[in-house]
């Protein structure tokens, strides 16, 4: 009571607290996740390099358009895809209808300061705000040049100071809070048709805001809570909205002839929590809602053929990069488990590998760490700020039930933290 409560009350949050008995285990815990959250860019001692191929050549074959979209704090349990209590996506579950649908998606860190360069590098990275130099660092952005793609990118603050100048920039001038997908896809569509006559294939990126929750708290549109039952409403319209847009852009690539010569994909670098549980909002927590994401990926065919897809698998935001590479031709060489890896072709002990785990996920902005052990099914918390723990059965329901951790849980999940972030320390050299 006093867990779901405290949200409300920032007072009970201390006294919950002094009221809660914790264990000097638990409390070592907590201080080595201190010690490995927001390191100074000071304390590297070497620059690291994120190479997933010995030696990247261009493709030999015909390369295919990309179209990235992440929609920042885009809940999976809202799409009809993954909800079929959802009637607000039809698009959306259009597009789903002939693409990939990764049913066990997830984030590896719960805020876009981590999550949005996460996607570009294709692995963990050094917690910290600033993630400068990033050009060693930046795996997807070696493919794309190394295959000479035109780059279509929306540049929002996090991306403006760790990517080079784009051939082809939108979203000019626009602060992060405005950047819109019924704004943005039709630059993206109006830029391809400029370009109509290159013989560059095409890598657009955006990064949308209609849903976040500081979107969706000043949007000042009335809408009755009988609009959506059963969701949150105003929540629920702007994604309506966006999704009308995301058909419409879908469309216009079928005009324009590219769409079947392309690998669309979209996702979101974190969820948002929006009252589940008496919480709100994302970036110091790791709770199932906030690090869910949904993963849809739309592959020519010709590019999949006799290709092993699983997609009950657990599946990382930094996966994407390196799904990529494969479908670009790159065989990829075998990586720890701070890295991704490809979301096809993968043999069978690849596969067991990932679905057995553990692998580690975290808040951007605090000491909040999560292990999540069978195929994504369990997921221990250890909260470094409130100095507690939390476990969800994710089999329960669209975003998992709370249980009570146990030792057993505690000897599986405190190993696996101390190992992968020993091994983000190794790689990066602080």
């Amino acid at each position: 009571a006093l867990d779901r409560y405290s949200p409300y009350d920032a007072s009970m949050v201390l006294l919950s607290r002094l009221m809660k008995p914790s264990s000097s285990e638990l409390a070592d815990v907590a201080k080595f996740l201190e010690a490995n959250t927001n390191v100074s860019g000071e304390r590297r001692s070497r620059t690291a390099s994120i190479d997933f191929v010995s030696h990247l050549e261009p493709s030999r074959s015909a390369k295919p358009n990309i179209f990235f979209f992440v929609v920042d704090s885009l809940r999976r349990d809202y799409l009809s895809p993954y909800n079929s209590a959802v009637t607000f996506t039809p698009f959306i579950q259009s597009f789903a209808n002939d693409s990939i649908v990764f049913q066990n998606g997830f984030t590896r860190y719960a805020g876009t300061s981590l999550a949005e360069p996460a996607f570009w590098s294709g692995a963990l990275l050094p917690h910290r705000q600033n993630q400068t130099p990033f050009d060693h660092l930046n795996a997807l952005e070696k493919l794309l040049d190394s295959n000479k793609y035109l780059d279509i990118v929306s540049r929002d603050s996090i991306l403006d100071s760790l990517l080079p100048p784009s051939q082809a920039a939108i979203d000019m001038g626009l602060q992060n809070r405005q950047y819109d997908s019924c704004r943005t896809y039709p630059e993206i569509a109006a830029a391809i048709h400029a370009r109509a006559n290159a013989r560059q294939p095409i890598f657009a990126y955006a990064q949308s805001q209609d849903v976040h929750l500081a979107t969706v708290a000043v949007d000042q549109t009335v809408v009755p809570d009988s609009a959506f039952p059963g969701f949150n409403a105003k929540y629920a319209h702007r994604l309506q909205r966006l999704d009308e847009c995301f058909g419409t852009f879908i469309g216009q690539l079928r005009t324009l002839g590219v769409y079947d010569n392309s690998i669309i994909v979209l996702t979101a670098d974190h969820g948002d929590s929006l009252g589940d549980g008496g919480r709100w909002g994302h970036s110091y927590t790791v709770f199932p809602e906030v690090i869910r994401i949904p993963l849809l990926v739309h592959v020519p065919p010709s590019l999949l053929s006799h290709k092993r897809i699983d997609p009950a698998m657990l599946a990382f935001s930094t996966d994407i990069a390196p799904t990529l590479y494969e479908l670009l031709g790159q065989h990829l060489e075998p990586q720890g488990a701070m890295f991704g890896m490809p979301l096809i072709d993968l043999d069978d002990a690849a596969r067991l590998k990932r679905r057995i785990g553990p692998y580690i996920v975290a808040s951007s902005y605090g000491p909040v760490y999560g292990v999540l052990r069978n195929n994504g099914l369990l997921l221990y918390i250890v909260d470094g700020i409130n100095l507690a723990e939390h476990e969800f059965d994710l089999t329960r329901g669209l975003n998992g039930e709370e249980i009570v951790p146990t030792d057993v849980d505690r000897r599986e999940a405190w190993p696996a933290l101390r190992a992968q972030l020993e091994e983000v320390k190794r790689f990066y050299g602080y």
